[in-house]
């Protein structure tokens, strides 16, 4: 599983530090691309459950209705409302590959 991480990880880190650095009215051109990373990552870190025939948690069906939310709104969502929704779901996903982490220790 360790050739998943080489490139699911470094795309959404990279995405992450985007996200951070990004100024308020360019953050609508990233949503393609954050749904596009987001979804990417849940599906790995779905396959890798599957693989190991592990049942996904509360905690991680919890953290994907969150992000799954965060993608249905963000696509209406203005410059501002973006902005001030970005650190939260900076947060989700960080706290995905922080499950990911976990599970590649398993």
């Amino acid at each position: 599983m360790g050739g998943m991480q080489d490139t699911v990880v470094p795309k959404v880190q990279a995405h992450l530090q985007r996200l951070s650095t990004a100024a308020p009215d360019s953050l609508r051109a990233l949503v393609p691309a954050d749904r596009e990373v987001v979804t990417a990552l849940i599906a790995d870190c779905e396959q890798m459950m599957r693989a190991m025939k592990m049942e996904p948690p509360q905690k991680w069906r919890n953290a994907v209705r969150d992000l799954r939310q965060d993608l249905a709104g963000m696509a209406s969502m203005t410059a501002t409302q973006l902005q001030q929704a970005m650190p939260a779901h900076r947060k989700r996903i960080e706290g995905m590959l922080a499950m990911r982490h976990d599970m590649m220790k398993m």
